[in-house]
């Protein structure tokens, strides 16, 4: 579940967008960093004009060049292909691989950090994650792979790491996050899932959002949004914890930042590709920043109640007395515990937030 927006309005920017790079005026791409710096920007291959012939592909530089960038939290770089190679074929490769020098489609590549996109019109399309070890590299490798929408909801997650090497998938927040921890627990990372439950409106599309804690190498467990591409700082700069997060939204006392980690907005575009040379712009439209003022709004309303699970059990928190003696015949599967009782069942040994 994603920030409430007219859906007429998120298709009539998408196609805006759209038709900003098949007219030509929109193939140069910039983004932002976190602290809204802008970071480099880089000339996208030009499409040929909608009214124009088909192509034969020959004497065509956009057509037989293979264009290779580099994806990560500052946003998109564009990479210089490395010297020639002889391997040309890349069956054998995993989503995740490790840093070093790898032969990609005929080009040797030295890959370090990050994401790395490969495309040549009509021949290539591949997406690697690289495994760096550091985590948010790794996460906002991983928020690239997707877009809000349902059309890969439920599909199994091997499916879905060899089809995120060539498009983007498409999922609702609940499997973005259990891909992510499939992932992440392959890697090494223990990750929860923690779920948002609004106080009000439940019968509605906006009553609820999940979202995944990941332990990173200090032991202490940091909350992400991979559906919305958002971490969470405090006012010291410290990744925050679920119950950091929640606790100060529903008391309305969050002084931090909302970061962005793959500066991707929540519009499902899965399938642009221009129509002459077949170019995904599926994978770039996203470079949108989304409102953040919306996007706190919405987060003051949805994580309220705090649920996570422990021995078999489900518990919630981060209500009064007078919330839960409401709320809880709503949901009696679930166990409340006071907000000293949750910190300690699952928060043990964490550093103090701020």
């Amino acid at each position: 579940m994603t920030v409430k927006a007219s859906i007429g309005v998120i298709l009539l920017a998408g196609v805006l967008v759209y038709t900003g790079f098949l007219l030509g005026n929109g193939t140069r791409l910039s983004t932002q960093k976190a602290d809204n710096q802008p970071v480099k920007s880089f000339n996208l291959p030009t499409p040929l004009p909608a009214d124009s012939p088909p192509s034969t592909g020959k004497d065509d530089d956009t057509l037989n060049t293979l264009h290779a960038y580099a994806v990560g939290l500052s946003g998109i770089d564009s990479i210089t292909p490395g010297q020639a190679c002889q391997k040309k074929h890349n069956q054998e490769l995993a989503l995740i691989v490790q840093p070093g020098s790898h032969c990609l489609y005929g080009h040797q590549f030295s890959l370090t950090h990050g994401g790395l996109r490969l495309y040549k019109p009509h021949s290539v399309s591949q997406y690697l994650i690289v495994n760096d070890g550091n985590l948010l590299n790794i996460l906002s490798a991983i928020a690239w792979t997707t877009s809000h929408g349902n059309v890969d909801d439920g599909k199994p997650t091997a499916q879905l790491a060899q089809a995120a090497q060539t498009r983007k998938l498409s999922m609702t927040c609940a499997f973005i996050t259990n891909f992510a921890a499939t992932l992440l627990n392959q890697l090494g990372y223990p990750t929860r899932t923690v779920t948002g439950l609004a106080t009000e409106d439940w019968n509605n599309y906006d009553n609820s959002h999940v979202l995944l804690e990941v332990k990173d190498k200090d032991d202490q467990w940091i909350l992400v949004d991979l559906d919305n591409n958002r971490v969470f700082r405090n006012k010291k700069g410290q990744l925050m914890n679920a119950w950091e997060v929640f606790h100060q939204f529903k008391n309305k006392t969050f002084t931090g930042t909302i970061v962005p980690i793959a500066h991707d907005t929540h519009a499902d575009v899965l399938g642009f590709r221009d129509p002459e040379t077949g170019y995904p712009f599926d994978f770039w439209v996203e470079g949108g920043l989304s409102d953040e003022t919306a996007l706190r709004q919405w987060y003051e309303k949805t994580l309220r109640i705090i649920l996570m699970d422990a021995g078999g059990k489900t518990y919630f928190s981060n209500l009064t007395p007078t919330e839960i003696k409401t709320i809880h015949p709503y949901i009696q599967p679930y166990f409340p515990l006071t907000p000293q009782a949750f910190q300690q069942r699952f928060y043990t040994d964490q550093r103090e937030g701020a």
